[in-house]
């Protein structure tokens, strides 16, 4: 699971703050109708979580790169255990290897394309006048004119940043993204849902960005 990022979409501090950071892979708290693209009414698209296959390793690798590509930390890298496994021993054995550990939970991630009743209008006018053949023309000429509305969601709450010694909490927040809007042509699902996930992720990195205003409190 990736998106790009532009040059210009990139913030780099003048000094990175100097802690190595884990982030531990995010809980997955959706509904089961959102993982398997159901519950949001009839006659649409929606996304699955077969789209993106482990959408919980998907999403904590996203926020590893695109915090890592604006270089807020010394290193940024994935932990080896999920944020709903985190307890007090496992922070005590990233000592050695990372300054703070990232945890969060997925509460939302998903992407629809929902058909507008002009195109349920059409379809039922093909089949009745048309049919066969003539009619599928005819719908596939209306879903690529059509406009559609479109709507992705990506909500990331329960962030925590904590220092890997004390345990102690340097940044709380959430990170969220949804939008509706209406497209034209033939717009997909998992595309909206890469665009709300880039749109939270880059709030959660202009929040930590904030942490370089601050003192770290490690002497560095």
């Amino acid at each position: 699971m990736s998106y790009s990022l532009a040059e210009a979409e990139i913030q780099k501090p003048p000094t990175p703050i100097p802690f190595r950071i884990k982030v531990a892979t995010f809980k997955d708290a959706r509904s089961e109708d959102e993982k398997i693209g159901e519950g949001k009414g009839k006659g649409l698209m929606a996304t699955r979580d077969r789209f993106f296959q482990n959408v919980p390793e998907g999403i904590t690798s996203a926020v590893v790169e695109h915090v890592r590509r604006n270089e807020l930390f010394l290193e940024v890298s994935p932990a080896a255990f999920s944020s709903a496994e985190f307890t007090a021993e496992r922070l005590e054995l990233l000592q050695s290897e990372a300054d703070a550990v990232l945890i969060g939970t997925i509460a939302h991630f998903y992407g629809i394309v929902h058909r507008s009743q002009a195109i349920m209008a059409g379809m039922a006018g093909a089949a009745g006048v048309a049919g066969g053949l003539i009619g599928g023309l005819f719908v596939a000429g209306i879903e690529s004119t059509i406009s559609k509305d479109v709507e992705g969601h990506a909500a990331l709450i329960d962030l925590e940043l904590l220092d890997a010694k004390t345990g102690e909490s340097k940044w709380k927040g959430v990170a969220e993204a949804h939008f509706k809007r209406t497209e034209r042509g033939l717009p997909e699902a998992a595309d909206a849902a890469l665009e709300a996930l880039k749109t939270a992720v880059t709030k959660l990195v202009d929040q930590l960005r904030e942490l370089t205003h601050k003192p770290t409190g490690n002497g560095s």
